[in-house]
């Protein structure tokens, strides 16, 4: 249905819609090409790559049969789209298009140290804690080992597509080893929000944030739970800022629209209208 297309551009355009996706949309954008394209193996085998960087970007979830819910991202991707179950300690593999989980198996070795192992324990349980608490059944946050220190990711969405929207929030947290000499800590991270509304219309908000909280502690135990601490203040904070800044904005926009005082500097009353005009009429001077 794009006869003037090559092979080469349609995967490009293809490629670039599907990347540009919706939070919970991807589905939907995917059958929608199918059917302009009328053309499966080359969406299924030229565009899987596509499929597969939109998944590991916005921290796809996974439950399905796995000890503990993981989260896809390049962060514990081992390669032939093996993945790692930090938690448990296993790999799985993942369809990128069906986005199912099979093979389910226990790792040959820890791909780590065991300080970094024994890091990575103490702030996944603190993390677990504030993910219940503040996303409930809608989150999940996982921390990884990656090039020598954690990284912590957090996938928390909302898909409402009944209601006409959907939603995402995400975060990626990068925390040093823990060596229990220094007592300070400097983490950083960046708190990414996507939204889309469709009702009436087609609005697509993203809007992101990066911090770099420092923590202060003693021992492993009480570092680990401030960490999670200003990982979770970073967080509400982002979201206190979005929701002042659009209070603010709707309060502005409705001060624009109001009517302006007329020169007398005394509103208008619209209800006694009527009355002006016959006053009018009425007077001599008219």
């Amino acid at each position: 249905m794009i006869p003037n297309l090559n092979k080469e551009e349609k995967v490009e355009i293809c490629s670039k819609i599907l990347l540009s996706s919706p939070p919970g949309e991807l589905n939907d954008v995917f059958n929608s090409i199918r059917g302009i394209i009328n053309d499966d193996d080359l969406l299924k085998n030229e565009c899987s790559p596509a499929v597969a960087k939109y998944n590991l970007d916005n921290f796809h979830q996974v439950r399905q049969d796995l000890p503990n819910p993981c989260l896809i991202t390049k962060y514990n991707q081992l390669g032939n789209d093996r993945f790692l179950e930090p938690q448990a300690n296993v790999t799985f593999k993942f369809d990128h298009i069906r986005r199912e989980v099979s093979d389910i198996t226990p790792a040959e070795k820890l791909f780590y140290s065991e300080d970094l192992n024994k890091w990575r324990k103490v702030i996944q349980i603190e993390l677990n804690k504030y993910v219940e608490r503040s996303y409930k059944n809608s989150g999940v946050g996982v921390v990884f080992v990656y090039d020598g220190q954690l990284v912590v990711c957090i996938e928390s969405h909302q898909f409402r597509p009944k209601s006409f929207w959907n939603g995402r929030m995400k975060s990626c947290w990068f925390i040093p080893p823990f060596d229990g000499k220094n007592s300070t800590m400097e983490i950083s991270g960046t708190v990414k929000l996507d939204t889309h509304y469709f009702e009436d219309g087609n609005v697509q908000l993203k809007m992101d944030h990066t911090y770099k909280p420092k923590c202060v502690a003693s021992n492993i135990g009480n570092m680990a739970i401030e960490v999670v601490k200003a990982i979770g203040k970073s967080e509400d904070s982002y979201q206190a800022t979005i929701n002042e800044t659009y209070m603010a904005q709707i309060e502005e926009v409705f001060k624009q629209l109001r009517r302006s005082l007329p020169i007398t500097k005394t509103k208008f009353d619209w209800n006694k209208i009527h009355n002006y005009k016959i006053a009018q009429d009425m007077s001599p001077n008219v």
